[in-house]
C-alpha cells in the first residue's frame, strides 16, 4: 500500500508572479505544477461526475460550419503554466495529466478545473491514455535501481489494475480511442491476417478503416506504401463500405463526440465520416495549412514551429472565411468533448534567445463576448 504524502498549502512568494500589460490587456499567469500546493488527494472521481456534461447536445456538421454566432469578439484564455506532456479532457471543464512532485521523485496524476482554476491530485503515475473515465498509466518501480522498470496499469480512474511490466519507458501503441480492454479487437484480428494492408482502428463499436496497401521486407518492415483512390470502412456486422477519399496524405482520423463523427483529412480535402458510413465534404480555405482540428465554432488550424514565425498561431476557418485568433507558437491542441474549448501548448523565445518550456492553455471558443467571462485570476483575452 502506497503511503499518502500529506501536503499543506504554501503561499507562493510574490516574485513568482509576473504581471505583463500587452496591448492594454492584463495577463495573470499561474505558477507551474511543480510550484503548486495540491489539495488533499482523491482516490477517484465518481463516474457520474465524469460523464455528466461530456458531449451534449449533439449537433450536425452543418451547424458547426454555419453557426449563428459570428467570428468576431474576444476569446477568453486560461493559462495553467509550464507543461509539455500528454493531457486529456475529462469532461468539458477539466483536464487530466501527469506532473512531477516538488521533490521530483513521484509522478502525480492531477486534474485542472478550468472554470474554478483548481488543481487536485487524483492519483500516481504517468498517464498515457484517458477516455471517458478509463485510464492507462505507467508507474516507476522504486524497488529497482534507477527506476528502470515500469508497471503498466489499466482501468477506471482510481481503480486501475496492473497489466504488465516493462524494462524501460513503455511506448503504448494501439487504438487511440480505447483505453478500456477491447471486447472484440476487430482491427487487430483483421490486421494480423491482412498484413499487406494499412489498418486504422476507430472506436470499437465503429470498426476500422483500411487505407492503403503495402509491400514488406522479409522481417515484416514496410517497404513501400501503395496509396489507393478510396478507403474501405469495415463496420461491425456490416459489409465493407468503399469511401471515396484518397489515402494519399491521409491523417489519422479524430473522433468528435459533439457531432458523432470522425474528421478525415488528406491532400485533397477535409471530410466528416459518421459511423453509419455517411461522408460529408467540408469546404475550407485552401490557403490554410497546419494541424487541423474541429471545434463547435468551425475548423481550427494550429500552426507552430521550432522557432516562432510570423504566420504561427490559431486560425478559425469557415469556408473561405479565415480569422487569426492567436499569434502564439502553437505546438499541440485538443478540443473538449462539446467542442467549445481548445486545450493547447505554446512556446516562445525568451530574452536570452532560448526556447521556453511549453505552456498549457485553454481558449473558450464559444464565448466571444468578454462581458460573459468570469474572472479567475488566470484569464486574458485574445482580441481581433
Amino acid at each position: 500500500m502506497r503511503e499518502e504524502k500529506k501536503s499543506t498549502p504554501v503561499p507562493l512568494a510574490p516574485w513568482k508572479f509576473v504581471v505583463l500589460i500587452v496591448a492594454g490587456v492584463l495577463l495573470s499567469v499561474c505558477a507551474s505544477a511543480e510550484e503548486t500546493a495540491f489539495p488533499s488527494p482523491k482516490d477517484a472521481i465518481p463516474q457520474s461526475e465524469l460523464s455528466s456534461d461530456y458531449a451534449e447536445p449533439i449537433i450536425s456538421i452543418d451547424e458547426v460550419l454555419n453557426p449563428a454566432s459570428s467570428m468576431e469578439g474576444a476569446y477568453p484564455v486560461h493559462a495553467y503554466g509550464s507543461y509539455g506532456g500528454l493531457y486529456f479532457w475529462m469532461d468539458n471543464h477539466r483536464l487530466v495529466f501527469s506532473v512531477l512532485d516538488k521533490e521530483e521523485k513521484d509522478q502525480l496524476i492531477i486534474s485542472w478545473d478550468v472554470d474554478r482554476n483548481q488543481v487536485a491530485r487524483i492519483g500516481f503515475g504517468r498517464i498515457v491514455c484517458y477516455e471517458n473515465g478509463m485510464v492507462r498509466k505507467s508507474e516507476n518501480r522504486p524497488d529497482l535501481p534507477a527506476h528502470v522498470m515500469r508497471d503498466l496499469f489499466r482501468g477506471p480512474l482510481g481503480q486501475e489494475k496492473k497489466e504488465r511490466t516493462f524494462d524501460k519507458r513503455p511506448r503504448v501503441y494501439g487504438n487511440q480511442f480505447e483505453c478500456n480492454e477491447p471486447r472484440l479487437n476487430l482491427a487487430s484480428v483483421y490486421a494480423e491476417s491482412h498484413q499487406d494492408e494499412m489498418v486504422f482502428p476507430l472506436r470499437e463499436e465503429d470498426g476500422f478503416l483500411v487505407t492503403a496497401k503495402r509491400t514488406m521486407f522479409p522481417d515484416g518492415r514496410t517497404k513501400e506504401i501503395i496509396y489507393q483512390d478510396h478507403i474501405v470502412y469495415h463496420r461491425p456486422e456490416n459489409a465493407p463500405l468503399n469511401i471515396s477519399v484518397s489515402s494519399k496524405g491521409l491523417v489519422v482520423p479524430a473522433y468528435y463526440p459533439f457531432i458523432k463523427a470522425y474528421l478525415l483529412g488528406n491532400t485533397d480535402g477535409v471530410y466528416a465520416l459518421s459511423p453509419d458510413g455517411k461522408l460529408q465534404s467540408i469546404d475550407y480555405s485552401k490557403h490554410n495549412s497546419g494541424r487541423l482540428v474541429l471545434s463547435r465554432r468551425g475548423l481550427l488550424w494550429l500552426r507552430g514551429s521550432v522557432l516562432p514565425q510570423s504566420d504561427n498561431g490559431l486560425y478559425l476557418s469557415r469556408g473561405e472565411q479565415v480569422k487569426r485568433i492567436s499569434s502564439e507558437n502553437v505546438q499541440d491542441g485538443k478540443v473538449s468533448p462539446n467542442g467549445c474549448r481548445l486545450a493547447y501548448t505554446t512556446t516562445h523565445v525568451d530574452f536570452f534567445g532560448q526556447i521556453t518550456r511549453p505552456t498549457l492553455k485553454v481558449i473558450d471558443l464559444c464565448k466571444g463576448d468578454k462581458s460573459k467571462t468570469k474572472g479567475t485570476g488566470v484569464d486574458f483575452f485574445l482580441m481581433n
